[in-house]
């Protein structure tokens, strides 16, 4: 299990214990769950989309930082208010 996975089941633990114990509002529960499982699949994308491996992560920044050098370079050179 990943822990993104285990850190999604955490927080809907933690709606049920609000239920429970606390009494909380539905919307709040609501709310709690909601966002644990945004996190979850963000954190879970993130783990999918960045390579992993340290050879392919440095070769991933370092095109991610050209390619936005290149982006500014082309961003300076253009006019930005043609008139």
């Amino acid at each position: 299990m990943s822990m993104s996975t285990a850190g999604g089941f955490g927080l809907t633990g933690l709606a049920n214990v609000m239920a429970g114990v606390i009494g909380a509002p539905w919307g709040a529960l609501l709310a709690v769950t909601l966002v644990g499982m945004v996190c979850t699949t963000i954190l879970g994308l993130a783990r999918v989309l960045v390579p992993q491996e340290s050879p392919d992560r440095v070769l991933w920044w370092e095109k991610i930082l050209m390619r936005n050098k290149r982006r500014r370079r082309q961003a300076e050179g253009t006019p930005t208010n043609p008139a």
